[in-house]
Order: structure tokens, then sequence, then C-alpha cells
């Protein structure tokens, strides 16, 4: 969480510098819209919504992948070792 400086009362108004810093401390707690890394457990609750052929990836590689094309779906695994689908039933 980034902290804001502020004046309390009606003292003198922020510096340019000021400004600036306060934007800058505001910048570094957003995601880019594109490429943002995060760390730890992500929760979308309302889901998470991908176009015709865009993949869900997953490894180092993209070794697997999972996308529809507008007509098929695929869940394609190209890296090493076996792929398992594991489900409760007997």
């Amino acid at each position: 969480m980034s902290t804001i400086t502020t004046r309390s009362g009606k003292g003198a108004p922020l510096t340019n510098n000021e400004v600036d810093s306060n934007f800058t401390n505001l910048n570094t707690d957003k995601a880019e819209l594109s490429g943002a890394t995060f760390t730890g457990e992500i929760t979308a609750n309302g889901g998470i919504a991908l176009g015709d052929n865009d993949k869900a990836t997953f490894g180092d590689s993209d070794d697997l992948q999972i996308y529809h094309d507008g007509s098929n779906s695929y869940i394609e695994d190209t890296g090493a070792g076996v792929l398992f689908i594991k489900g409760t039933g007997g």
C-alpha cells in the first residue's frame, strides 16, 4: 500500500516534486493491462473469460494449453511426462 503525502489544514499546497512522488507511488500499486505477474492464489469469483483461440497455459514452456477455437475445444499437452485426468467417480 502506498503512502500519500498530504498537507493538514490549509497549509501550502504540495510541491511539484511531492505531487510527482505521490503519482509514482500510486502507479506501483496497480497491475498493468498486459504482462502482469502475480504471486500467490488468484481468486476470480466472476470467472475468467477467454475468447476463441485464447489459451490458458501452464508450465514454464506453456507445456499444457487449454483453449477453444470457435468450433472445437482442446487440452494440449506437449511437455514431458503423462497427462492425467482425475475424478472422484468409480
